[in-house]
């Protein structure tokens, strides 16, 4: 019967008229391709094809990585068997940051953090954030400088999702506390699950699409970051908060 259910959150997503079966805040994952991103002396294009990804297929989708000189010419280019993302230009580093996203279950979550230095082109994995981890696909918060990289995490030994931070500079990972809740389920998903399905019980970090809304969780300054908790639902926001601020 659960594997039922699970089927159902997935057509009922795949399904959906607009939008996710979530709220939404920032940019998705599943953005248009191919994605251009600029450091200082190089230009990064990287096309992530998941058209043919299949749950529990031979086939995970794949993504095209091509780091141009400004005037064009290929510096570094591979064609990899993972879903990549490029969360922006770290100047700190002159690396850019990427993060890499597999199948957890019938979950897509984020499997690793990568760095792509410009001056020396070869991908560069975390080493503290190591296959123990996962993070929430829709709940990774970098700082603007990219200095920091704040998430919804959860270590593969225990059922708690919690908020850490990596530090792109030392490549090391601190917990910081509770994670926030996440987003409420949205108005159709609810009002279209029937029958003795109840759509609560998938709302819970993990699941593709909730997005941690900017209001929840966001970096204030360059390295102060806000994270709003409260009493909340599967159907709501409570409006009463506690206001949490990290020096990072």
């Amino acid at each position: 019967m659960r594997k039922i259910r699970l089927l159902l959150v997935i057509f009922l997503a795949l399904t959906a008229p607009c939008g996710s079966v979530f709220s939404e805040s920032r940019d998705s994952f599943f953005s248009p391709r191919p994605m251009r991103y600029s450091g200082e002396t190089t230009t990064l294009v990287i096309d992530t094809d998941m058209s043919k990804m299949r749950h529990d297929g031979p086939d995970n989708g794949h993504t095209s990585i091509s780091l141009l000189s400004k005037n064009g010419a290929v510096l570094f280019q591979r064609k990899l068997d993972d879903n990549f993302k490029c969360l922006g230009y770290s100047r700190a580093q002159h690396a850019y940051v990427l993060q890499t996203v597999g199948e957890t279950g019938i979950s897509l979550k984020v499997e690793a953090f990568e760095y792509l230095p410009e001056d020396k082109p070869a991908i560069v994995y975390s080493k503290s954030f190591t296959p123990q981890f996962v993070a929430a696909l829709e709940a990774v918060i970098p700082s603007p400088d990219l200095r920091f990289i704040v998430f919804v995490g959860q270590q593969t030994e225990s059922s708690i999702w919690r908020l850490y931070v990596l530090d792109t500079k030392s490549d090391t990972i601190s917990l910081l506390g509770r994670a926030p809740d996440p987003p409420p389920l949205s108005k159709w998903y609810l009002e279209e699950s029937t029958g003795s399905f109840n759509p609560c019980d998938q709302w819970q970090w993990g699941f593709d699409g909730p997005m941690l809304e900017q209001n929840i969780c966001q970096f204030i300054s360059p390295h102060i970051l806000k994270v709003s908790y409260g009493k909340d639902t599967c159907r709501h926001r409570s409006k009463n908060r506690l206001i949490r601020k990290w020096t990072l």
